[in-house]
């Protein structure tokens, strides 16, 4: 038990004293809500977890937090993927991209990712790092019915009562099945896309940083201030409940902020953007996986090359 109240409670600063009888209020109106009836195949439960292993379902359960948070306790058979803070950037030098192929294919060799095998990936920071990584898995075609998220990640799982262990990652052997088909499905675009898209109208832009970040108060190291013409802000944490573990919260509470404020249209590609493309993979999941818009797209470069670029517009 002690090993699981260090994990935790490693980010309960979220939680503040002065926020609790709040969060308790917001608690006891959910409670009723049950995730099954939720129907976002790419957000599962402890509950769908559970049930898929007692059904013999082949899974591989992904740990996105650094090992020492893994060794104090962690789901029953997940596999320790320290990597997973990188975003899977490229790690060349000045490189602002996605990692190539050849990073990739090393990633899954690491992990033993079976072509048959369904991957779970659950975080301790509100899903930030696990939607990035169901981003780039789908990015390079590996099938999306086979790529989901822990909604509320480790909170949630510990919240649930569920059975956890502890100690090192248990030893991964090598498959004969490994998934080898790389692909490139485009859901990670480059500048070409963004400025094509602001040419002709035909994208709409979400930008997923601070205030700060969007009107230009916060540089962030970057050249200017400022955001892509007529994209509307939407910071990515706001897309999940703060009171509830970090889970996303409703599609109603979403769509009234997407559809209802920003005028978002379904029939029209969006393409998120943060600084990094880390952000904008989250809110990326909230736009595809949670309401449906059927063409999502990254920035991957995101600011870190707009804002420094000599030659785009900037509002």
């Amino acid at each position: 038990m002690r090993a699981t109240w260090l994990r935790a409670a490693s980010k309960s600063t979220i939680a503040a004293a002065s926020t609790a009888a709040a969060c308790a209020r917001v608690l006891a109106k959910k409670r009723a809500v049950n995730l099954g009836a939720r129907g976002f195949a790419s957000l599962v439960s402890s509950e769908w977890i559970q049930e898929s292993k007692a059904s013999g379902k082949k899974m591989l359960i992904i740990d996105c937090e650094q090992p020492t948070a893994f060794q104090r306790a962690h789901i029953p058979k997940a596999q320790s993927f320290a990597l997973a803070s990188s975003g899977l950037k490229d790690p060349t030098p000045d490189s602002t991209g996605v990692m190539g192929e050849v990073y990739f294919e090393q990633v899954l060799e690491l992990l033993q990712v079976e072509e048959d095998a369904t991957l779970v990936f659950y975080d301790d920071d509100c899903s930030l790092k696990s939607t990035r990584l169901w981003w780039v898995f789908h990015h390079y075609g590996f099938p999306k019915e086979q790529l989901k998220v822990l909604d509320g990640g480790w909170k949630q799982w510990v919240a649930d009562g569920s059975a956890v262990s502890t100690g090192h990652a248990i030893e991964v052997h090598t498959s004969a099945s490994l998934w080898t088909e790389l692909g490139n499905t485009n859901a990670l675009v480059d500048f070409s896309a963004v400025e094509q898209g602001l040419a002709d109208g035909s994208s709409q832009f979400v930008d997923a940083r601070t205030p700060a970040e969007y009107t230009g108060e916060n540089l962030v190291g970057n050249l200017r201030g400022g955001h892509v013409p007529g994209a509307v802000n939407f910071d990515w944490v706001d897309a999940v409940d703060q009171c509830h573990n970090g889970k996303f919260k409703s599609k109603d509470e979403l769509e009234a902020v997407f559809t209802d404020e920003f005028g978002l249209q379904k029939d029209k590609r969006v393409i998120t953007y943060c600084q990094r493309g880390v952000r904008a993979a989250h809110t990326a999941f909230v736009l595809s996986e949670v309401l449906e818009f059927p063409d999502v797209k990254i920035y991957e470069d995101s600011m870190s090359e707009y804002l420094n670029r000599v030659d785009t517009v900037v509002e």
